[in-house]
């Protein structure tokens, strides 16, 4: 979600090596993707973490390619992509189409029938709404 908290666990990489000692130990990186630094990789864990707030409206889809790599001579490495995709919360007030609507009233008008359309657009919607007044 783009309201989640600095700092935050995303997802935890695991890579398995089958040496022994220093050859099975596996280092994480971050190779393609945190252009903007909104994410920060734990090189000894593999723990993914939020490093900076995200937002649904700017870039909803990140596209991160992640290197596990062994210490053996010579080291051996697989590589995985894992998209994070940003969930929208409701943090845009809706914006009328017009500052002011001007609407007048026959006093002989049939009740119920509209008086004027007002629209709106919510950049949290995927469009715009009107309603009659």
């Amino acid at each position: 979600m783009e309201d989640a908290e600095v700092g935050s666990l995303l997802h935890h990489f695991v890579a398995i090596d089958g040496d022994k000692g220093e050859n099975g130990i596996v280092s994480y990186a971050i190779t393609a993707g945190n252009t903007n630094g909104f994410f920060t990789l734990e090189e000894k864990t593999g723990l993914l973490f939020l490093s900076a707030p995200l937002d649904y409206e700017t870039q909803r889809l990140h596209p991160l390619t992640v290197r596990a790599v062994d210490h053996g001579l010579p080291q051996l490495s697989s590589t995985q992509t894992l998209t994070v995709e940003v969930g929208d919360v409701n943090d845009q007030p809706p914006v009328f189409s017009q500052s002011v609507y001007n609407a007048s009233v026959a006093e002989n008008r049939d009740p119920g029938e509209p008086v004027v359309r007002v629209s709106a657009t919510d950049k949290d919607s995927d469009g715009s709404t009107s309603m009659c007044l």
